[in-house]
């Protein structure tokens, strides 16, 4: 997964998924641009949200079998709550 700016197309930070991802449903950054989520295309279709920093992973878990489509996080300042929905959950 490659984070790139909008604005010049510089790559800012790559990140390597687990080898069972089978590629990105969703992604989005955080409000405050230090974190990035993502949901990848596995048969647990698991969450992963990287300190884009740290250059680390500070977050795997799986959310179930139903397909996600989409990932948002709270637009209020400083509050990192993310929100995912799939076909029949939120």
């Amino acid at each position: 997964m490659h984070v790139w700016d909008a604005i010049n197309g510089k790559k800012i930070k790559a990140f390597q998924l687990d080898k069972d991802s089978r590629g990105v449903m969703g992604a989005s950054i955080s409000p405050c641009s230090r974190y990035v989520a993502v949901v990848d295309d596995s048969d647990k279709h698991r969450v992963f949200i990287y300190n884009l920093e740290r250059e680390c992973k500070v977050l795997e878990i799986e959310s179930g079998a139903s397909e996600m489509k989409n990932l948002a996080w709270s637009k209020r300042p400083d509050d990192l709550r993310l929100a995912i929905q799939g076909e029949k959950q939120i």
